[in-house]
């Protein structure tokens, strides 16, 4: 009996001291605070004389992962934090198991996002006691906890402090060099609206706008946060063929203008409740303000409009229409990544025929193999199996050659499922 409780007192004694040694191990790490609002954050913020870490994230982001995993965990940087620091998660995507409490904040998680123009994951917020915003970084920052650790320092050193950098522009818009030298800060920073503001400053202040570094400059940060309200694009558009020429890519700027007009004039459409956009007067309402621009921009838009819908037959003929039209000035990654997706998703055998012609324009010895591999599924899909397994052995052999050794287990097992009548991709 004695033997048996001396066992139980150690049992228990055992049980305790990995209770109380789990519980230290989880103050080592960043402690993010739980159950609270975002007003709560900034009261105890306030009361603690602290500053608040704020960690945007998203659920399929990678390198969110590994920071959560492998920099937060740290000792040294939870104790730097902890002790700065009020710190908080905030998941800025939605998936359907999302707790209750990330439910609380998506509201909150929305309004981040648009007032600080995040863009880019993970994003990571600085603000004072007094809950505002003062410092950001983008990224993840290696394999080391220090350089995490000098980034929350930056963030509690005013002459470091991002936002503050960046106001003193406001103070120096007759100076092109502080101007350039604070874009390209909030261009790595990937700070759309700042870099907006700070570029048509920037735009103001050179003399000459059309040398070719100052071109590549504007076309830069205009892709990352302007609109067709912005001097930028006024500029760009208004004179993208002499742009174009000086820079020796005239699509580059035709494609960025294009860009932004979809964003402003199509996008809306795909949260619309419509079962078919009238892509006929939205034709007619591009061409008003950019009349050369309207049709290729629609031909462009269709096809992520079906998939947005699942409406994959006619995503099929809308990317088959643009590739006819278009094609000869894709390149070959682009028309695989289209004849794949629709190999993906498309079913009708027309469709899949015309994919496989274009898919076989991409083939080249020297190639990558997996534009093999896409011509030889469209094969086998629409029946043809004998030449689907002859193209599928090609995509071994030129991964062979070029020793692109990662695709090989893929492309042997679909040559296994070729041969045994099955399905290539479940």
């Amino acid at each position: 009996m004695k033997k048996y409780l001396k066992g139980v007192g150690c049992y228990f004694l055992i049980l305790f001291f990995s209770s109380f040694s789990l519980k230290l191990n989880a103050q080592d790490e960043i402690k993010f605070e739980t159950g609270l609002s975002w007003e709560q954050i900034k009261e105890k913020a306030k009361d603690e004389h602290k500053y608040i870490f704020v960690d945007c994230f998203a659920t399929w982001c990678g390198p969110c992962k590994f920071m959560s995993r492998n920099i937060f965990t740290l000792k040294e940087v939870g104790d730097f934090y902890n002790a700065n620091y009020i710190n908080v998660k905030v998941q800025m995507d939605r998936t359907d198991t999302d707790s209750y409490e990330i439910r609380n904040w998506y509201q909150k998680a929305s309004g981040i996002q648009s007032e600080f123009s995040i863009n880019a994951f993970p994003t990571y917020l600085f603000f004072s006691p007094d809950g505002q915003i003062v410092h950001r970084v983008i990224g993840a920052t290696g394999n080391e906890g220090t350089a995490f650790i000098e980034k929350g320092k930056e963030a509690l050193d005013t002459t470091k402090q991002y936002y503050r950098v960046v106001r003193e522009y406001k103070n120096h818009l007759d100076d092109s060099s502080f101007l350039l030298k604070t874009l390209n800060v909030a261009i790595q920073n990937s700070d759309a609206k700042n870099v907006s503001q700070i570029l048509d400053a920037y735009l103001v202040s050179i003399k000459d706008k059309y040398l070719k570094e100052n071109l590549h400059t504007i076309i830069l940060a205009t892709s990352i946060g302007s609109s067709s309200e912005s001097l930028s694009f006024q500029f760009l558009n208004g004179n993208s063929e002499k742009i174009g020429k000086i820079i020796g890519d005239e699509d580059r700027v035709n494609a960025l203008i294009r860009h932004i007009i979809t964003i402003e004039q199509v996008y809306p459409l795909f949260s619309g409740s419509m079962n078919d956009a009238d892509w006929e007067k939205l034709t007619s309402k591009i061409k008003l303000k950019y009349p050369g621009y309207a049709d290729r921009i629609i031909m462009e838009a269709k096809p992520s409009y079906y998939a947005s819908k699942n409406e994959y037959e006619k995503y099929g003929i809308a990317t088959l229409a643009f590739l006819e039209k278009y094609g000869a000035q894709a390149g070959n990654f682009d028309i695989n990544a289209d004849t794949w997706s629709i190999f993906l998703h498309c079913k009708d055998k027309q469709t899949l025929k015309k994919a496989a012609t274009w898919s076989k324009k991409t083939l080249c010895e020297t190639c990558n193999p997996a534009y093999y591999d896409t011509y030889a599924n469209l094969l086998y899909k629409v029946g043809e199996q004998d030449s689907a397994l002859t193209w599928e052995r090609k995509a071994v052999e030129v991964a062979e050659r070029l020793k692109w050794m990662s695709h090989m287990d893929e492309f042997t097992s679909t040559i296994g499922k070729m041969q045994r009548g099955e399905k290539t991709l479940d």
